[in-house]
């Protein structure tokens, strides 16, 4: 495997670890928002989640930000915030 491969062969696996990550976050902020939340919608930066969705549905996140930071921390205890 050349060096090129390598590098490829890294990025890829970092990427497919974020991706499971952002999957099993979007479905633990289905379950508590009760509704349905995409991988693409979730973002992790250092420690806040932040979440790409409708104005409706964030007035809800605030409402239930205690519960869903909780959920979240059981498996992600590094996401401290919820932005």
């Amino acid at each position: 495997m050349s060096l090129f491969q390598s590098v490829l062969a890294g990025l890829k696996k970092g990427f497919d670890e974020q991706n499971i990550h952002n999957e099993a976050i979007a479905l633990i902020c289905s379950k508590v928002l009760h509704t349905t939340i995409t991988a693409s919608q979730v973002k992790v930066v250092k420690g806040k989640l932040s979440l790409t969705v409708s104005s409706t549905i964030r007035m809800t996140m605030k409402l239930k930000q205690t519960e869903l930071l909780a959920n979240i921390q059981v498996a992600y205890p590094d996401i401290q915030s919820i932005g």
